[in-house]
């Protein structure tokens, strides 16, 4: 069956640096990304001149019809699994296979290399495939954008309804409601809203705290749309804001800022979250930043590059970054302001703006 993605055809390409004959796949989002296709039970087995994907009999006909020119290859049973898994490399001629140690368990490889016998061998080689899902194409920008416009959309109409009474899993609810009925899959991750105290907690579960007058409102949401996510922050106040709530979010403001200035190729990820961090270092916070500047956004929702003080990464035109500094004071609550940006061959684009 002849291939068309794009994607593949790279990863086959790229094998070649890998010094291996073959790439074991069982991450569902590196699944979609390479075969416009990926769930609980799938497997993809990936050489230079053909591909196959291994799919739950519950889900074959589905598979064919979003991985097309792929082999679809049915999977009756785990135990049968590994040795059909061995059989199509074997045919291939392949001698050794790749494989993401992070996303597979041992219990899985042990099971395969026990198959395999002597014949073929297991390679660790992990990362595979960042160097090429790093770098957006221009589908996937088209969809990155739609992401962020429907998140937007979404923040915009929490603000119009949120009001004192209603629970942070009520606005949550309606939020996503919201989302599903202007153009988005579902959330791109599990929507926070944090009301009051509970905003100090970076990555709070929401829950049925009511929100009341004058509280601070932290919502940290996104919206998947063709595969792909977006991840915005806002912080409000339901009536008036204390001197304290200013202090607190015209410093995490003016730092997002600065940050988001400084994007543009060539630049460090370290030094973006080194800026955020020194503004708030400056109004005193520095020890209630506790968390990095940002992240990479595709078909996942954390992903390369990464944007914190031990990050290697180098800017590069085509990358998607999120900026997001954020200040939480324990027994009173936080701020935090995110955006997703693309970083262009100018500079930057802000996505959810």
């Amino acid at each position: 069956m002849t291939n068309t993605n794009p994607h593949c055809r790279q990863f086959q390409k790229h094998l070649s640096h890998l010094k291996v004959d073959g790439y074991w796949v069982s991450h569902i989002s590196d699944l979609f990304y390479l075969m416009g296709y990926g769930a609980e039970g799938c497997w993809g087995l990936f050489g230079k001149h053909r591909a196959a994907l291994f799919v739950p009999m519950l889900a074959v006909e589905q598979a064919a019809a979003l991985a097309k020119g792929f082999e679809i290859i049915p999977l009756k049973k785990l135990s049968e699994a590994y040795a059909m898994v061995v059989d199509y490399a074997r045919q291939a001629g392949w001698k050794t296979i790749g494989y993401d140690p992070s996303h597979v368990t041992e219990a899985y490889i042990l099971g395969l290399r026990k198959a395999s016998g002597s014949k073929l061998k297991w390679v660790p080689a992990p990362g595979a495939t960042t160097p090429l899902r790093v770098k957006k194409d221009s589908k996937e920008l088209k969809a990155l954008r739609g992401a962020g416009h429907v998140v937007v959309q979404g923040f915009n109409y929490m603000k119009r309804i949120a009001r004192p009474g209603m629970r942070e899993c009520d606005l949550a609810a309606e939020y996503e409601s919201y989302i599903r009925k202007h153009g988005a899959t579902k959330a791109s991750f599990d929507t926070i809203v944090a009301a009051g105290k509970n905003a100090a907690y970076p990555h709070y579960i929401t829950g049925n705290k009511i929100l009341r007058k004058n509280e601070m409102v932290l919502c940290d949401i996104g919206a998947l749309v063709d595969g792909y996510c977006s991840d915005l922050t806002r912080t409000f106040f339901l009536g008036t804001i204390t001197p304290l709530g200013r202090k607190v979010y015209d410093t995490v403001a003016r730092a997002q800022k600065l940050a988001i200035q400084a994007v543009q190729p060539g630049v460090k990820a370290a030094q973006i979250d080194r800026i955020a961090r020194d503004e708030i270092e400056r109004a005193g916070y520095g020890r209630r930043f506790i968390h990095s500047t940002g992240h990479g956004v595709g078909v996942e929702i954390h992903e390369a590059p990464w944007v914190g003080a031990a990050s290697k990464d180098v800017l590069e035109a085509g990358m998607i970054i999120t900026v997001e500094p954020g200040i939480y004071l324990q027994g009173w609550g936080g701020v935090r302001i995110e955006d997703t940006l693309l970083v262009t061959r100018t500079g930057h684009e802000i996505l959810t703006k």
